[in-house]
């Protein structure tokens, strides 16, 4: 979804290890619809960078990934 054939000016994410370069310099916690596909893509066998995986294992609040760990496992 966010990439290289995005306008200038837009997020990329930079911490899954795909292409794309990272226009901001601040590091925030990705938001929850990422973790969940990190979530889906680990649950699917594959492989995750160690960023990734830290956010996968994270303790949250967030009910949605809450949902979605407990339905994984």
């Amino acid at each position: 979804m966010f990439g290289d054939h995005c306008p200038s000016g837009l997020i990329k994410y930079t911490g899954d290890n795909r292409n794309g370069e990272a226009l901001l310099t601040e590091q925030t916690a990705p938001p929850a619809w990422l973790v969940a596909d990190w979530m889906i893509m680990r649950h699917d066998g594959q492989p995750l960078p160690p960023l990734c995986v830290t956010y996968c294992d994270a303790p949250t609040d967030n009910k949605m990934l809450l949902w979605l760990r407990d339905y994984l496992r």
